[in-house]
C-alpha cells in the first residue's frame, strides 16, 4: 500500500515538474544614437550600438546588423556570448553621402542569438545640406511703458544660391506681451501665444522682412525686460536655435533729469526768496 502511494506521489511530482513552464527568455534590448544631431551632408557621424541581456542566463552567438541609410553603408559584427544582466556595445563612423527630401533617414539596426531570437530598432538620422537662413529681430519703441504697444520686424535672407522650400517663422511671445496684428499673413495662436508666418520657398539670395504689434500687459513692472524668441526653420537647413529681442520696460512718470544735485537745492532756495521778498513789499 505504502509503495503504491509513494509511487502516486513520484508521478504528480513528475507531472507537477513537467507542466511548470520555464521563465521565457526576454530579447535583448537594443538602442542606438549618433551625434552630431542633425549632421551636415559630408561631414562624419559617430554612431553607437549598446546592447544589454535581461536574462539571468548566458545568451550566445550574438550577431548585429547596421542598415545606415544617411551614408548608404551597412555593417556587421559578431561579438560572441553575452552574460545575464550584461552590456555590450558597439560603435563606428561615417561620412554622411546621402541626402532626402525631408532630411530624415531611417535606420535599421537588428540584434539577435541562439537564445533570444532577432530584435529590431530603427532610428531617424536628420541630414541638413544648406547654411542656415539668416534672421533679426528688432522692436519699436524700445523702451515702453506699461499698456503701450511696440512693433516688431523680422528680416530674413537665404544665403545659398540654391532655395530653401517649407520655410516657417515662428515668434514665441511672453505672457506680458499681447498680440494686436501682423503683416504677411502672420497666423495668432492664442493656445501657444505664438505667430508664425509660413512662407514656403526662398529662392537663393532672397530677403524678405514680416513684422507683428503687440501691447506690453499693463500689470508689467518698470524696469523688467520682456523676451520675444524666434525660430526659423527649412527642409534643407532644418530647425534653427532661437534669437531673442528684448523689450525694456519703463516707468510712466519720467523723473525729471538735473545736471548735478545743487540746481534742485538752488531752484528751493531761489523759490523762499522770491516768497520772502514778495512778503517784504507787501
Amino acid at each position: 500500500m505504502k509503495r503504491h502511494l509513494f509511487a502516486c506521489i513520484a508521478v504528480i511530482t513528475i507531472w507537477i515538474i513537467a507542466a511548470t513552464p520555464a521563465s521565457a527568455i526576454q530579447p535583448l534590448v537594443v538602442d542606438l544614437t549618433h551625434t552630431p544631431d542633425p549632421v551636415r551632408l559630408g561631414e562624419t557621424v559617430s554612431y553607437t550600438i549598446t546592447y544589454m541581456n535581461p536574462n539571468p542566463e548566458t545568451v550566445h552567438n550574438i550577431e548585429i546588423d547596421a542598415d545606415i541609410s544617411a551614408c548608404g553603408v551597412q555593417h556587421h559584427w559578431s561579438p560572441g556570448p553575452l552574460a545575464g544582466g550584461a552590456t555590450g556595445s558597439v560603435g563606428w563612423t561615417d561620412q554622411v553621402s546621402e541626402w532626402i527630401y525631408t532630411g530624415l533617414h531611417i535606420d535599421y539596426v537588428t540584434v539577435r542569438s541562439d537564445e533570444t531570437g532577432t530584435a529590431t530598432i530603427s532610428g531617424l538620422t536628420y541630414v541638413i545640406f544648406a547654411d542656415p537662413i539668416l534672421v533679426a529681430i528688432t522692436d519699436t519703441p524700445d523702451p515702453v511703458c506699461p499698456g503701450e504697444s511696440t512693433t516688431f520686424s523680422i528680416e530674413y535672407a537665404n544665403p545659398n544660391p540654391f532655395a530653401l522650400t517649407s520655410v516657417c517663422l515662428t515668434g514665441f511671445l511672453s505672457v506680458h506681451l499681447n498680440f494686436i496684428s501682423s503683416t504677411c499673413n502672420g497666423f495668432f495662436c492664442a493656445a501657444t501665444n505664438t505667430v508664425e508666418w509660413f512662407l514656403g520657398t526662398i529662392c537663393g539670395g532672397a530677403t524678405g522682412t514680416v513684422s507683428f504689434c503687440g501691447t506690453v500687459d499693463p500689470s508689467v513692472s518698470p524696469d523688467g525686460v520682456i523676451p520675444t524668441q524666434l525660430t526659423v526653420r527649412s527642409d534643407e537647413a532644418g530647425l534653427q536655435g532661437d534669437v531673442t529681442e528684448t523689450t525694456t520696460v519703463k516707468d510712466t512718470m519720467p523723473v525729471p533729469e538735473f545736471p548735478s544735485s545743487a540746481l534742485p537745492a538752488a531752484m528751493i532756495a531761489g523759490s523762499f526768496a522770491l516768497c520772502a521778498g514778495a512778503r517784504r513789499r507787501v
